[in-house]
């Protein structure tokens, strides 16, 4: 039985994912911070992109926790010099372009 005997850890639960939710959507509506993010969607798909392609590794979930949870000295291996050309080459002529798109608020 999911909470059993604490229906108030069931209403905190709840609470949590709305406020996230809420916080979400409430950042993605407001139109100055469309372009800035769409750029950075851009960027991290790139970095993804690039570490599948080149490591040959699947991005899952236990991968994303394995990011969360890494070091600045163990990362700052990970980011070589073809790395940043790369991400750089593919995605500065798609972040310039997606400067130019008109958004309607």
């Amino acid at each position: 039985r999911l909470f059993g005997g604490a229906p108030g850890d069931l209403v905190g639960i709840g609470a949590a994912i709305w406020a996230v939710t809420f916080l979400t959507l409430s950042a993605v509506s407001l139109p100055w911070l469309h372009r800035p993010l769409a750029a950075l969607l851009l960027v991290v798909s790139a970095a993804a992109s690039w570490y599948q392609q080149s490591l040959g590794v699947l991005i899952d979930r236990e991968m994303v926790r394995n990011i969360m949870q890494t070091t600045v000295t163990e990362s700052r291996h990970l980011v070589t010099p073809d790395y940043l050309l790369a991400v750089t080459l593919s995605q500065t002529y798609k972040i310039v372009a997606s400067s130019r798109i008109r958004f309607q608020s």
